[in-house]
C-alpha cells in the first residue's frame, strides 16, 4: 500500500522540483492551479480569418476553464511575429498561439531569419479549420479565367505584381507555384496581412492576389475584383460556380491553408489535456459552426497529434514544390 501511495508523491515531487528549476510555479507544473489568471490566444492577424475564428472561440474556452481568455494581435511577417511570441513564452498554458500552415510550415522552408523553428519550439493541441483560397484579380487587368491570366501575364512578363499577405505566407506560395506550373514572371508585393493587401488589389496598386475566399466574395459581388479560381483540391462550399485550379489545366494544384491551436513546446502535458479538451468542446458549438458555415470554413477537429502529422506531411509536401520554383530560404 505505502509503496502505490508514493508513486503520485514522487511524481508530484519531482514534477515541482523540475519547475523550480524552469523557473515556474509548482502547481503550474502539475497542473493543479491551472488557469487561475487570464489566458491569452496570440493572433498573426486583426479582422481577418485567424482573428474572427479566435474571438469566436474565446468565451467558449474561457467557460469550460474558467478564466477570461483574451485575444493579443501581433500582425505581421507572414505570421511568423505571432508564432515566435508564442515560442518563446513561459510554457505555463497562458499564451498560445493560432498558428497554421503560413507560420508552422513554409515559413521555416522560405525563410531563414525565423527567430524559432516550429517543429521544436511549439505543441500542437488540436485542429481548428481549414480556410478556402481564392485567386482574385484587380477589374483593370482584362481576364475573367485563369486561362485568360495565364494567357495576359505570358504576354507581359515582368508587368505583374502579386500581393501576398507576407513573406513566407500560404498567400504568396500560391501565386508562386501558380507562377512555377505555367512558367510566369510575376513581381511579388508583401503586406502585413490580407487585410491589408486585400485594398491595394481593388484599387489596381497590385494585380493579383491568393487570400481568403470569404473576404474575396462579397468585393466580386460589388466588382471590385474577379475570382479567378479557388486554390483547394475541391470547390469551395461558399462558391461552387468557382473552379478549381486543377480543374482549369494545372493538375494536381492544391494548396488549402489551415489554422490550429498552439503552446509553447515545454507545456505540461496535464494542461495541454486541459486545453485540448476546451478546444474540442468549442469547435463542438452551435454558434462556432454557425460562424464556420458563413465564412465557408471547413472545420478541422484534429488531435495534437494529428495536427503534428499534417504538419510534418506538409512540409514534406511544399518543401519539394518550394524548391523546384527556386524559394527555399528567400529572404
Amino acid at each position: 500500500m505505502q509503496r502505490s501511495r508514493a508513486g503520485p508523491i514522487a511524481r508530484f515531487l519531482l514534477a515541482a522540483v523540475l519547475a523550480v528549476a524552469c523557473g515556474l510555479d509548482p502547481g503550474e507544473a502539475t497542473g493543479e492551479s491551472y488557469p487561475d489568471r487570464p489566458i491569452h490566444i496570440v493572433v498573426p492577424e486583426a479582422g481577418a480569418q485567424s482573428d474572427l475564428t479566435g474571438r469566436m472561440l474565446a468565451p467558449i474556452i474561457a467557460r469550460r476553464l474558467g478564466q477570461p481568455v483574451v485575444i493579443d494581435n501581433r500582425v505581421g511577417a507572414g505570421g511568423t511575429i505571432a508564432a515566435q511570441t508564442v515560442a518563446h513564452a513561459r510554457p505555463d498554458g497562458y499564451t498560445l498561439l493560432i498558428g497554421g500552415i503560413n507560420n508552422v510550415v513554409l515559413a521555416g522552408l522560405l525563410r531563414s531569419d525565423l527567430g524559432y523553428a516550429a517543429a521544436s519550439d511549439l505543441k500542437p493541441l488540436g485542429g481548428i479549420a481549414r480556410i478556402p483560397y481564392g485567386i482574385a484579380v484587380s477589374p483593370r487587368i482584362p481576364v475573367r479565367n485563369l486561362s485568360e491570366l495565364i494567357a495576359y501575364a505570358r504576354a507581359h512578363p515582368g508587368d505583374l505584381t502579386f500581393g501576398s499577405s507576407g513573406i513566407g505566407s500560404s498567400s504568396q506560395l500560391a501565386i508562386e507555384w501558380l507562377k512555377s506550373r505555367a512558367g510566369l514572371d510575376m513581381v511579388h508585393v508583401p503586406y502585413r496581412g490580407s487585410v491589408t493587401a486585400l485594398p491595394e488589389l481593388m484599387a489596381g496598386r497590385i494585380d493579383v492576389l491568393a487570400c481568403d475566399l470569404a473576404a474575396q466574395l462579397p468585393h466580386a459581388k460589388a466588382g471590385r475584383l474577379r475570382i479567378v479560381a479557388v486554390t483547394g483540391a475541391r470547390r469551395a462550399a461558399a462558391a461552387p460556380q468557382i473552379p478549381t485550379v486543377d480543374e482549369q489545366g494545372l493538375t494536381g494544384y492544391a494548396l488549402e491553408p489551415w489554422y490550429g491551436l498552439f503552446a509553447p513546446a515545454a507545456i505540461p502535458s496535464e494542461i495541454a489535456e486541459a486545453l485540448s479538451d476546451a478546444l474540442t468542446e468549442a469547435l463542438s458549438a452551435s454558434e462556432v459552426r454557425s460562424h464556420f458555415a458563413a465564412q465557408g470554413y471547413e472545420p478541422m477537429p484534429m488531435s495534437g497529434d494529428d495536427v503534428r502529422a499534417l504538419t510534418i506531411s506538409e512540409t514534406a509536401k511544399y518543401g519539394g514544390l518550394i524548391d523546384a520554383a527556386g524559394l527555399r530560404k528567400s529572404q
